[in-house]
């Protein structure tokens, strides 16, 4: 007598084994690793270059306004536009714009650096106040005793560094060779800055270039450093004149000489 068939004999017992499903879980494991590691540098990444692009355009903005002002500085012949007071941190000097050979009305600017300190970042400040009504050109006055208008104009701000790791300072004065020096190029804006801390009103007379420099960082991030890619270094200058200077030894070349 034939005995009777198994119905499940003919069912494949084939399946995963424990170590095939351990190898599974680890290469899914790691695969999402990598996709998550990916994704997060992708997106730091983007993070990084749009506040550097808004840090660059804020930084830039700031600086062209700061320039225009300092290049309409002339505001009338034989005017001092860089007053006394002005220093490494601050910078005073007058401006206005206009087509009129002598304005009747100018704005005093002052322009204050205030490093980081403890948990608050650096900033760079304007103070104006508009000349009297008393003023005659080119001697205005102003009523500095007066509350100032006061505008921000950047927060994350520093001192850029040279390559010796040096501050450079935020503001630079410069001014033309005279015969007191010991090599005079007449004509030519001697390279040295003016050294004093704090300019006097003699000394501001002679200031005929200003330099700006400073690295201005995202909001929260002062600390970070240049290699992050946040921060970024601006540099210009501004020379105040209004006709080409003199190379006789003669002539004594000071700011706005017509």
């Amino acid at each position: 007598m034939t005995p009777p068939r198994n119905p499940t004999s003919n069912r494949s017992e084939a399946g995963f084994t424990l170590v095939e499903i351990l190898v599974s879980l680890v290469l899914t494991l790691i695969i999402s690793l990598v996709a998550f590691t990916f994704l997060e540098f992708t997106t730091r990444d983007v993070a990084r270059t749009t506040e550097r692009v808004h840090v660059d355009q804020g930084g830039r903005t700031a600086l062209e306004r700061l320039m225009v002002k300092l290049h309409s500085g002339c505001v009338a012949a034989e005017v001092t536009p860089i007053r006394g007071g002005s220093s490494a941190t601050v910078l005073r000097f007058v401006s206005e714009h206009g087509e009129a050979a002598s304005l009747p009305s100018v704005t005093l600017h002052e322009i204050v650096y205030t490093p980081a300190s403890g948990s608050k970042e650096g900033t760079l400040v304007e103070n104006y106040w508009k000349s009297t009504s008393a003023s005659v050109a080119p001697k205005y006055l102003f009523n500095e005793a007066s509350t100032p208008t006061t505008v921000r104009l950047l927060i994350g701000i520093r001192q850029t560094t040279n390559s010796a790791e040096e501050p450079i300072p935020i503001f630079q004065y410069y001014r033309y060779y005279n015969s007191h020096d010991s090599s005079p190029e007449y004509g030519e804006i001697d390279p040295s800055p003016l050294s004093a801390s704090k300019l006097t009103e003699e000394e501001g007379k002679t200031v005929a270039k200003v330099t700006i420099d400073f690295t201005l960082a995202p909001e929260g991030k002062e600390a970070s450093s240049l290699g992050s890619g946040r921060p970024v270094a601006f540099e210009d200058s501004a020379i105040l004149r209004l006709a080409p200077s003199s190379t006789s030894s003669e002539v004594t070349n000071l700011p706005c000489a017509s």
